[in-house]
């Protein structure tokens, strides 16, 4: 029924009430009727059985003596009074004598009567048919039959007086189905007055009015019932105000999602709803997504066809959960992007969806590709790195072996890139290596490759050769066009490069192997004078292992605490006095004896190792002259330091360390030697250590001065104590004018500059004199004592005074002012 269609009224649960209660009422008034008419029936058979009962005595005496006698006459007379008399309520009266015959009969009397063949009333309803009780009384006469009266009742009494009773029951019974009728529908009216009411409210709740409440204020079953159709139209109200709030909030998180949000049916892949960001993403209204699917937005290139697209949300309905990149296109101009597809069926009420998650990476996706970019090439040079390098060089000897011909390995390093750095800064450096890469890219030809390994270090691939000729006029034309001048700003810049090759397969090695080769050929083409390169021989090879193993076993004297100190004296040749001396290393071999320095150090001096062997001589220096100070031994030593050593980060806080484990000595009384030649690699940072050791209380001395590029610009930067006049010049003082000027002008110089100036390699006592003529009393050297253990030195001391012609050589000169002495 449509819910604004009014009930009929015989649809009402009112005229269903009355009906159904009058139906009920009817049915009882019914069975208590027909149970009174049987009772009326029971009631009319007893009173006429009373009667006949109070009839038979009479008819036994009246009629008994005339019977027996046979007096028709008589017995007609009798029972003619008897059917007259009003009293006696008889119809008729038929005598007959024992053997049946009729003797007299009186009243409405039938030929059934008179045959004797009219049958007897056995009940009152039998009778009423005909308003006659028919029954026979047998009539006795001192006990012994005489015959019998045959007779029948009048119910004309009875019959009226029931149906005086009957009429007067229906009367009542229709007063009290009216009443009820009424008490019903007064009822009805008080039980369903307020279902209008309800109803209203219902339609109104279909209609979503929530807010009108029904006014019903009785406080029976129906106020109760309105009461709780308002609480519940009230929840309802508040259930759905929550829904649409939560719809709101959810489509509000829905659009505002970063990601875009597809719900797809899972049987055919359309798509239901998307959210903002779907539209934006893929360039399109909201009408327009609907409908479409994952597929509709592919770019069918493969593997991102709609085959695919379907495969995937097929996967997804079946299997479970599904990521993938795809390749996807807008809607609007076509254009393609990445986005990354989460797939994922679920249930949206009782009913199953797949969610689509679809995120734009295309910003990921470059940035993958950067990043896949920058962890195979230089982000410098935009060269390809080490990784690149060791592809191209496993696929090029691949190629090699099919086309019979050479494949040269090349490592380059730039010749004093370092200076570069450090007299033009960082930035200019770098722009160098940008176009030192160019220049290189622009040499070599099309099929060649080259790389930067770090640094100012590259790799060089040189395929398809014919000859060594052909590579080393490769090769030169690569140095040459590093070598031409870089205009970086206003600045100039050149330099060069050293190259190391091997050629493959003469070279038969794996690419580790070959490039160890190139990299040992650019270490010998760096040696033998720069800006050159230099092909790799198994010689060299060999060498260089041999030099391996050196390093290693020497690495392993220093754990197994083989090397021991040897001290030469350092002495004032003109008042005697030994002021210190210098530590020199040596190995004491378990096979070999003692080692001098020249066989081990220049393996190891070039490399890491370096750094702890330097640490231990001054350490085991300083531990010797904390106990030659605890003896009353006051001496200074000196240590060298090698370039690398002196060059490691932090020298200076590990020398401090150093110190700070020997307290008892000064640190004035350490003096730190550094050659010529490791002064000159790196001056600003060789002047920025000297200051930070000076700073700790150590002296500096130059040693093997004039030997390099001596300049006073360069003596001024480094703040150095002492100069030591290197012995290749003091060796020909003598005969070498040359070197006579020499020594005479360092001495000039340090006595302008203020700074203390030694000798070394004195052989002779007449060098001696010369350099004290010179105004150079301090000196070293064999002339004076070799290098002795430890134990010696005290004693040597105690028993060495200058030769008698030095003191003579002194007084010959005492113009000449001698240097500040120890």
């Amino acid at each position: 029924m449509h819910p604004e269609v009014a009930t009929p009224w015989y649809r009402t649960i009112r005229f269903r009430l009355v009906v159904i209660v009058l139906l009920i009422q009817s049915v009882m008034l019914a069975l208590l009727l027909a149970n009174s008419y049987r009772l009326m029936n029971n009631s009319f058979e007893s009173q006429t059985r009373v009667r006949i009962q109070a009839l038979a005595p009479l008819l036994d005496a009246a009629l008994a003596g005339l019977m027996f006698q046979r007096d028709h006459s008589e017995i007609t007379s009798v029972i003619r009074k008897l059917t007259g008399s009003e009293l006696a309520g008889l119809r008729y009266i038929v005598v007959v004598d024992a053997h049946g015959e009729v003797l007299a009969s009186s009243g409405e009397v039938t030929l059934e009567l008179l045959q004797n063949t009219a049958p007897v009333d056995a009940s009152i309803s039998g009778a009423l048919a005909d308003q006659t009780f028919d029954t026979s009384l047998q009539i006795s006469l001192y006990d012994n039959p005489v015959g019998a009266v045959r007779f029948g009742l009048s119910l004309d009494d009875q019959i009226a007086l029931r149906n005086a009773n009957l009429q007067q029951s229906f009367a009542i019974v229709f007063i009290a189905i009216l009443l009820s009728m009424l008490l019903l529908m007064g009822a009805g009216f008080l039980v369903t007055r307020h279902i209008t009411d309800l109803v209203a409210a219902t339609r109104r709740i279909a209609s979503a009015d929530y807010s009108t409440p029904i006014a019903i204020t009785s406080q029976d079953e129906v106020g109760l019932l309105a009461d709780n159709f308002n609480v519940m139209a009230a929840t309802v109200q508040n259930r759905i105000e929550q829904l649409a709030e939560s719809e709101t909030r959810f489509r509000t998180i829905f659009d505002a999602a970063g990601d875009a949000i597809f719900i797809h049916d899972p049987e055919t892949g359309r798509t239901l709803d998307v959210n903002l960001r779907m539209c934006e993403m893929f360039g399109c209204t909201h009408a327009q997504a609907l409908g479409v699917s994952l597929a509709d937005l592919s770019t069918n290139v493969k593997p991102f066809t709609q085959v695919e697209a379907t495969e995937n949300l097929r996967l997804a309905r079946e299997k479970g959960p599904q990521t993938f990149d795809w390749l996807a296109r807008r809607m609007d101009d076509g254009r393609q992007f990445w986005v990354e597809v989460n797939l994922r069926r679920t249930s949206i009420g009782s009913t199953d969806r797949i969610i689509a998650l679809v995120r734009d990476i295309t910003e990921r996706k470059r940035y993958q590709h950067e990043l896949e970019f920058l962890a195979h090439h230089d982000p410098l040079t935009q060269l390809p790195n080490r990784i690149l390098f060791a592809d191209r060089l496993q696929l090029a000897m691949v190629q090699t072996q099919r086309s019979q011909r050479l494949l040269a390995i090349a490592y380059l390093d730039l010749d004093a890139f370092k200076s570069v750095n450090d007299q033009h800064g960082h930035e200019i450096g770098d722009r160098l290596l940008i176009k030192v890469a160019q220049r290189l890219k622009d040499t070599m030809r099309a099929g060649d490759s080259v790389c930067r390994l770090g640094g100012d270090e590259f790799a060089l691939l040189l395929d398809d050769l014919t000859s060594i000729d052909e590579c080393t006029q490769a090769l030169q034309r690569l140095l040459d066009a590093i070598a031409l001048p870089y205009h970086i700003e206003t600045q100039e810049v050149q330099i060069s490069g050293s190259i190391g090759v091997t050629l493959y397969p003469l070279d038969d090695a794996d690419t580790d192997t070959l490039m160890r080769h190139a990299d040992q050929a650019m270490y010998v083409a760096k040696q033998t004078g720069r800006n050159r390169f230099h092909l790799f021989d198994t010689a060299l090879d060999r060498q260089t292992e041999a030099q391996h193993n050196a390093r290693t076993r020497i690495e392993a004297a220093l754990v197994q605490d083989e090397f021991v100190l040897f001290y030469q004296p350092k002495v004032n040749m003109g008042n005697g006095d030994v002021f210190g001396a210098e530590a020199l290393i040596r190995w004491q071999h378990p096979e070999e004896g003692l080692i001098p320095p020249g066989r081990f150090l220049p393996v190891v001096e070039d490399s890491n190792f370096a750094i702890p062997l330097g640490e231990w001589v001054i350490d085991t220096a300083l531990k010797q002259l904390a106990a030659w100070r605890k003896a009353g031994l006051l001496l200074t030593v000196s240590v060298n330091i090698s370039a690398r050593h002196l060059q490691s980060p932090n020298f200076s806080e590990q020398l401090a360390s150093i110190l700070a484990r020997h307290p008892d000595v000064p640190p004035a009384a350490l003096e730190l030697e550094i050659v010529e030649s490791v002064a000159l690699e790196d001056m600003a940072l060789v002047a920025r250590v000297i200051d930070a050791c000076h700073a700790l209380g150590v002296k500096f001395a130059l040693d093997d001065f004039g030997t390099g590029y001596s300049s006073l610009s360069y003596f001024k930067r480094l703040k150095v104590d002492v100069l030591k006049i290197d012995q290749s010049f003091v060796r020909d003082l003598l005969t070498d004018e040359e070197d006579h000027a020499i020594v005479e002008g360092v001495i000039s110089l340090t006595r302008a500059f203020k700074r203390e100036v030694i000798a070394e390699g004195v052989e002779t006592v007449e060098i001696g004199a010369a350099l004290l003529a010179l105004g150079c009393p301090l000196a070293q050297g064999y002339g004076i004592a070799r290098p002795m253990p430890a134990a010696d030195l005290p004693g040597w001391i105690a028993s060495w005074r200058p030769d008698p012609r030095w003191v003579s050589a002194l007084n010959a000169h005492p113009s000449q002012p001698p240097l500040k002495g120890r």
